[in-house]
C-alpha cells in the first residue's frame, strides 16, 4: 500500500511540474507602472481627495499599460520572438495601485481624521486632539500584460 501512495504522488507531481509550463508556452507576460500626482480641489475636504485620488489612478493606466508594452517587445525581441496580440491584462499585482506613503491614512477612502497628540503646555504634558487631512503626493499603478508570442 505504501508503493501504490508513493507512485500515485510521483505522478501528481510530474503534472504540477508540467503543468504550468504547458500554459505558458508561447506568451510573454511583461509588467509596467506609472505614477500620476494627486491634486485635490480642496485639499481640506477628504470626498475632494478620494476624486483626486481616483483621477489620477485613472490617468496612470494607460502610462503602465505603454509601459508593458515597451516591456514585452524587449523581452520578445531579446528572446528571438515576435510580439503578438495582449492575451490577458492584470491590475492586482503587488496590489493593483498604491499612494504615495501607502494606503489612506484613516481607513479606506478616509483622508480626514481626527488625531490626537500630546504636546507641552504651561510645563505640563496635555493631549491635544486635531483634524487633519492628508493628501498623498502621487498614485502609483502596476499592470502585467501576457502578450502571444510567434
Amino acid at each position: 500500500m505504501t508503493a501504490r501512495v508513493g507512485s500515485v504522488v510521483a505522478v501528481l507531481g510530474c503534472a504540477l511540474v508540467f503543468a504550468p509550463a504547458a500554459v505558458a508556452a508561447g506568451t510573454i507576460t511583461a509588467i509596467g507602472t506609472a505614477s500620476e500626482k494627486v491634486t485635490p480641489k480642496d485639499p481640506k475636504d477628504n470626498q475632494s481627495i478620494v476624486d483626486a485620488v481616483e483621477v489620477a489612478h485613472r490617468a496612470s493606466i494607460p502610462a503602465a499599460i505603454q509601459e508593458a508594452k515597451g516591456e514585452g517587445t524587449a523581452l520578445a525581441a531579446a528572446s528571438g520572438l515576435t510580439l503578438g496580440a495582449i492575451q490577458s491584462v492584470d491590475e492586482n499585482i503587488n496590489g493593483g495601485f498604491y499612494y504615495g506613503y501607502g494606503i489612506a491614512p484613516f481607513g479606506p477612502n478616509k483622508y480626514c481624521g481626527d488625531v490626537t497628540r500630546s504636546v507641552k503646555r504651561h510645563g505640563k504634558r496635555v493631549r491635544v486632539k486635531s483634524h487633519r487631512c492628508i493628501v498623498p503626493p502621487f498614485v502609483v499603478t502596476s499592470v502585467a500584460l501576457t502578450f502571444a508570442t510567434g
